[in-house]
């Protein structure tokens, strides 16, 4: 009983990260961002918002089911080019 009060007063003390469940191979900590508008093009691709960026994730990129139910993308913007590491979307119904 003491063990589980133990664990119970740290779970409630520590911070949580929203974003836990990001695989490692998708964020380095800042790259993953859900999304504020997501267009899904007629050629497969989407064009994604993010803040001020706009990023275009090509068809064929694979992507995740969100177990949040909302469209997130791992990005890392330098200079002019964009690196798209994973995109992740609702389930599909």
């Amino acid at each position: 009983m003491r063990i589980f009060l133990l664990i119970a007063t740290i779970a409630l003390i520590l911070p949580v990260d929203a974003h836990s469940w990001y695989p490692m191979e998708c964020c380095a900590g800042k790259d993953c961002h859900e999304t504020d508008l997501v267009t899904e093009m007629p050629d497969g691709s989407a064009k994604v918002q993010v803040g001020n960026d706009i990023i275009i994730v090509p068809r064929s990129l694979k992507r995740r089911q969100s177990p949040d139910g909302h469209y997130h993308v791992c990005y890392l913007k330098w200079q002019d080019t964009t690196i798209i590491h994973c995109f992740f979307e609702p389930a599909q119904v």
